[in-house]
């Protein structure tokens, strides 16, 4: 520490601030910027209301010897300014201002790590600068370093209680770890300090929407946002989303329309991916299908569908069938497991129009299952197949696209799985054959409360569970202990607990669904698993959304067959709708095997 200041420490009591004042000007001239800043933070810490001492660090802060390199970062010239601000660092490296510029650069360049270090150099050498403690802090949200964003965040909001973007920020920390009633205590004090911050807008908007299903409420804060960000084109994709999931895609399509004939300046290509994945999704609710291929196509693009890097592949992505006829295909697969065994229903169906030779990439716990259902197919669960010997690569969803899959080609897909025999015997004979077998899942494996509105609790079967003339077979993976927990001791002794690995084994799992009189679940992997198997399959279904019903969704009633899986049914229910979608089951179970359901 600086002896002056040393000297001051001990004489307190006389602390002479003119005296002092003048020795931190006298540093400035001396370019002793290290010591001129120490010595107003020692001011400021003693007496933090001195005017002269904030005004003359403020003026420490925003001045520099170095040139102004604001403009060369905006032309993102960032090697150039690096060693700019690098060959001064003797100089300069006792101002706050060179190292939150540094940090800048390397934030950009993405070296993370030296991007905090210098975040941190600026924060010690201006520990009262609630902005640049705010700049940290977004580096580490953005890193996904939750605590330590936090943290940071909560000392902005010390420092300066009417920082609205701290406690935005604050929410969307609580709303990463699931705390949505913490995230929205924190939006909306951000939005009393600041009624037009956008993003706690935005936020409260998608907790309406994924949370509470309160989709009137959503538009109204989505609505709000739009009115201060006109041309944010994510705002516009929420609204759309949300009139979609309210069974309304035509709405949705006029909103993405509008926006697709305005101009794209400015849209990262990122944006524009991510656009056109949710308007393909909207006209597959609309029943558009041909547009919406085109559109859905482009979901590699996002760089989140397969889960092989495209761009490291010597080999072209197919583009029509023409060009499959005897070449050597690689199907990639993409998305969740659900999603691949769902796709692959329409397998056999381009093997039959294309003269081709196929090397299918496999999720490696189905690759003993599809060995057995495609015997003539090459299989591999290799992610990374750079030098693979192919003519042409395409994602398993792609097949749909090329062969132009829509609602009067109902015969392109069908159930392919084949489990093994001896397991499908050894369960028949362990589980009661007297009554109806029902195969039961209610919900997602990751307990989300953004997805759990989707979903239903073990508890709301109890009906079902109870029934005499059903047997309930539980096919839900993850930890059900807690849901369990919400049943009687008589309901969860009915419910027959196979003693397997419901995530992983799909051998077992799939032999379980085939002595299984009918499976009923949400949208997921266990439910298109059995419609591939080729099991009577319900699917329960939030009202008019299902991207792949190819507009069947839309229907006034409650229920619809798959177009995928002939032997799958769909069974919607609005939000909230529970015990009403219980109800319609139990009739759709009397009216499919009333021998069994009724004893006749």
């Amino acid at each position: 520490m600086n002896q002056l200041i040393k000297k001051f420490v001990t004489q307190s009591e006389k602390i002479n601030l003119d005296k002092i004042l003048r020795e931190a000007k006298s540093a400035e001239r001396r370019g002793d910027l290290h010591v001129a800043n120490e010595i107003y933070q020692f001011i400021l810490k003693k007496f933090p209301k001195n005017k002269r001492a904030k005004k003359a660090l403020a003026n420490l802060i925003s001045s520099s010897p170095m040139p102004d390199l604001v403009p060369l970062i905006k032309e993102e010239r960032y090697e150039e300014v690096e060693r700019i601000l690098t060959s001064n660092i003797d100089r300069d490296k006792g101002s706050p201002y060179f190292w939150r510029l540094l940090a800048i650069v390397y934030k950009e360049t993405k070296q993370y790590s030296l991007a905090i270090q210098c975040y941190e150099k600026a924060i010690t050498l201006a520990p009262t600068d609630h902005e640049l403690v705010f700049e940290s802090g977004c580096l580490l949200l953005e890193l996904n370093d939750l605590k330590n964003a936090y943290k940071a965040f909560k000392h902005v909001i010390a420092m300066d209680q009417n920082s609205a973007g701290a406690f935005t920020n604050v929410g969307e920390i609580y709303y990463r770890i699931q705390k949505i009633e913490e995230a929205s205590k924190y939006w909306n004090e951000a939005l009393s300090i600041d009624p037009a911050d956008s993003i706690a807008l935005t936020m409260l908007g998608l907790t309406a929407a994924d949370n509470q299903g309160d989709y009137d409420l959503a538009l109204d804060y989505f609505q709000k946002a739009l009115n201060l960000r006109p041309d944010d084109v994510n705002l516009y994709v929420n609204i759309a989303t949300v009139y979609c999931e309210m069974g309304q895609p035509k709405k949705s399509i006029e909103i993405f329309e509008s926006w697709a004939k305005r101009n794209w300046d400015g849209v990262d290509a990122e944006k524009q991916h991510q656009f056109d994945f949710n308007y393909s999704l909207a006209l597959f609710n609309a029943g558009r299908l041909s547009e919406a291929w085109k559109l859905y196509k482009k979901r590699v693009d996002m760089g989140v569908s397969i889960h092989t890097q495209a761009d490291t592949l010597a080999i072209p992505r197919l583009e029509n069938l023409h060009d499959a006829n005897g070449a050597k295909l690689v199907l990639l697969r993409e998305q969740g497991i659900g999603d691949q065994i769902f796709f692959l229903g329409i397998l056999n169906k381009f093997l039959e129009r294309c003269n081709c030779e196929i090397i299918l990439q496999v999720e490696p716990r189905l690759t003993t299952i599809l060995k057995r259902s495609f015997p003539n197919i090459q299989i591999t669960s290799e992610v990374d197949i750079t030098n693979i010997d192919a003519d042409f690569w395409l994602p398993y969803a792609d097949m749909a696209y090329l062969l132009e899959f829509n609602d009067a080609e109902q015969q392109l897909s069908f159930p392919y799985i084949s489990p093994m025999q001896d397991k499908v015997d050894y369960w028949h004979s362990e589980i009661d054959q007297s009554r109806l077998r029902v195969g039961l899942c209610w919900r997602s494996g990751l307990i989300d409360p953004r997805r759990m509105r989707n979903f239903t609790f073990l508890s709301d079967w109890a009906e079902l569970i109870e029934h005499p003339k059903i047997q309930p077979i539980c096919l839900q993976y993850g930890d059900i202990s807690e849901d369990l927990e919400a049943l009687t001791d008589s309901q969860r002794s009915r419910l027959f607990m196979p003693q397997i690995n419901l995530k992983d084994d799909f051998e077992d799992l799939g032999a379980i669904m085939k002595v299984c009189d009918v499976v009923i679940g949400p949208f997921g992997a266990p439910v298109w698993q059995s419609s591939a198997i080729g099991c009577r399959t319900l699917v329960c279904n939030l009202k008019g959304f299902d991207n792949f019903a190819f507009g069947r969704a839309q229907t006034d009633g409650y229920e619809y067959t798959n177009p995928w899986y002939p032997n799958c049914s769909h069974m919607m229910y609005h939000h909230n709708e529970r015990k009403q979608l219980v109800g319609r089951v139990h009739d759709f179970l009397v009216r499919e095997f009333s021998s069994k359901m009724t004893g006749e």
